[in-house]
């Protein structure tokens, strides 16, 4: 099970871990939510948003290798073309 799967605390309570902290900061699941918690200060966001922050944080942002794969696709696409010549 993943700490996305959790809808419930019986989920909760059958991750190998409820949370990781290091330092003063932390993150807990609970269900349907994730609780961030930085010193005192605690956020708790629904999981579907925290899934959506931590996709995009993990996703390949290099604008050079979008155009490097643009210019590799328009090649591909003249090398076609002078094939079908």
């Amino acid at each position: 099970m993943r700490p996305y799967d959790c809808k419930d605390e019986y989920d909760v309570k059958c991750l190998k871990e409820q949370g990781l902290s290091y330092n003063e900061m932390g993150i807990t699941v609970i269900p349907i939510h994730v609780l961030l918690e930085i010193g005192s200060c605690q956020v708790k966001i629904p999981q579907r948003v925290f899934k959506r922050f931590a996709k995009w944080y993990l996703a390949d942002q290099d604008k050079d290798d979008e155009e490097k794969l643009k210019k590799l696709l328009a090649e591909l696409e003249r090398k076609r073309e002078a094939n079908n010549d």
